[in-house]
């Protein structure tokens, strides 16, 4: 009982204070971003990925836009996927540690069986290291077809928790915040370590919000 009403506080503070950074904000959208407004056809869903410590910021941008977001089975997992909830996003979880490839089939079973899903999943979560691509978004994107769609953020006014792995960051109100949506690309069996190469080249492309 008691856990349950922590995790209802805390989603209850956690939303409406991102709500109210966005409401004070400039939000840029940079880049092709109606690729994931596009669906219907299974090569235009997209397995929609980014850094973990930056998850904070998304949550209201790609509200109410039919996707599938990953979430652990650990207790803060719990946390995340009520945050998901209220934005609008249909939150599964799975273990944190899908190396086997069990979690990657069981995501694709479940997103497969509705047309014109994305999936959302961070590139080095649950637990890092900070900035290294994990197997986990690569593999999923492999076994179910959908592309990667990268998308980096830059907040001008930020709190970054730098003790933490993630160096978690928390957008400051009547800000400026930038998201960039960079170019779909498809993952090939045989270049897992390429890919992953590429993500991290893409991802740290400098993006400057001016003021």
């Amino acid at each position: 009982m008691l856990k349950n009403a922590g995790v209802n506080v805390f989603t209850f503070v956690s939303t409406r204070y991102i709500e109210f950074v966005y409401r004070t904000s400039r939000i840029i959208r940079s880049g092709d971003h109606s690729f994931y407004k596009r669906g219907g056809d299974p090569a235009e869903q997209y397995v929609i990925s980014f850094w973990h410590g930056e998850t904070y910021c998304y949550y209201p941008l790609l509200r109410d836009d039919n996707i599938v977001i990953i979430t652990t089975s650990t207790p803060r997992g719990a946390y995340i996927s009520k945050i998901s909830e209220y934005f609008g996003y249909e939150p599964i979880r799975v273990p944190d540690e899908s190396s086997d490839g069990g979690g990657t089939f069981s995501v694709k079973n479940v997103i497969n069986k509705v047309k014109g899903r994305h999936v959302a999943i961070t590139l080095d979560g649950p637990s890092g290291p900070y900035h290294e691509p994990k197997r986990f978004a690569l593999v999923t994107s492999l076994v179910s077809g959908k592309k990667i769609l990268l998308i980096s953020v830059v907040v001008k006014r930020k709190i970054q928790l730098k003790k933490r792995w993630d160096k978690f960051v928390i957008p400051l109100p009547f800000n400026k915040i930038e998201f960039f949506f960079h170019e779909p690309f498809a993952v090939k069996k045989d270049s897992l370590a390429e890919c992953a190469d590429m993500i991290v080249q893409t991802m740290e492309q400098p993006i400057t919000v001016d003021a």
